[in-house]
């Protein structure tokens, strides 16, 4: 995996962050008593910064860009918000999701941090989220490759698999798994040839349709993170199955260090 990113983050700890994200806190709070809660979070972004530059952190930096690539896959990523080395995403959402989550803590892996920190302008007053980055870099490539459940039940099976291995392979695992799944997306062409909204139908009514990522032909695949609850996710693929014409799921989970491969026909 090449990551890019022109702007050298040292890894912050104990009181070196705590003094900093001190200040963070109180800009913030300043901001969105000044501001209301109802901006877009650029708004939040930028006043931040003019409020961090004039309490005299010099190196404040927004939306950040961080290149990772894998092959002739690129992926651009943005740091909303780094100050004094300290990396902070925001947001204006009425909840925390796991996906913010994955977010932050996918940039403090790349970047090899120790943690990052979500702040919401959304509530009454802003709230503030630090997610630790508990993954050793060399742990997260300790892969263990569970394929027994696999089948290849298209010509293009075996390519799939072989991707999703060489991309863990300069990934590594833990990252958010939007990341793997765009990387296989791309290798298959793109959303222009890979992504296909087919029929949902019931009964010989057809209800609507559902986006599914073709490999080849009418097998699709998915990427997932799941690391509970393996066996209530598995019928509702096949429902998928059961209501459309696409003939197979290759399902990807990511579970921890474990990759799994499981066809569903």
């Amino acid at each position: 995996m090449a990551i890019d990113c022109n702007l050298e983050i040292d890894d912050l700890e104990g009181e070196s962050f705590d003094e900093i994200d001190s200040l963070v806190m109180q800009c913030a709070y300043a901001s969105q008593n000044r501001l209301g809660r109802l901006c877009d979070e650029s708004v939040y972004e930028r006043d931040l910064a003019i409020r961090l530059k004039s309490e005299g952190i010099c190196d404040v930096y927004t939306q950040v860009p961080v290149y990772v690539s894998v092959d002739t896959y690129q992926k651009t990523f943005r740091l909303d918000l780094v100050a004094g080395h300290a990396i902070y995403e925001l947001k204006t959402v009425d909840a925390w999701t796991g996906a913010h989550d994955a977010q932050v803590l996918t940039y403090a892996m790349i970047m090899n941090v120790r943690h990052g920190k979500l702040l919401n302008f959304r509530p009454p007053r802003v709230q503030g989220r630090l997610r630790y980055n508990r993954v050793p870099t060399a742990d997260r490539f300790r892969i263990q490759i569970n394929d027994d459940r696999w089948a290849p039940v298209s010509a293009g099976c075996e390519r799939l698999h072989d991707l999703m291995c060489r991309i863990t392979d300069e990934l590594g695992m833990f990252l958010d798994r939007r990341l793997y799944r765009d990387a296989l997306v791309h290798f298959h062409g793109g959303d222009f040839v890979c992504a296909r909204r087919l029929p949902l139908v019931c009964d010989d009514v057809k209800l609507g349709s559902h986006r599914f990522l073709l490999h080849h032909g009418r097998c699709a695949f998915i990427v997932t993170a799941l690391t509970r609850s393996h066996s209530e996710y598995e019928p509702h693929l096949k429902r998928l199955i059961e209501h459309s014409d696409v003939e197979a799921i290759q399902w990807i989970n990511l579970n921890r260090s474990e990759l799994q491969f499981i066809t569903l026909n």
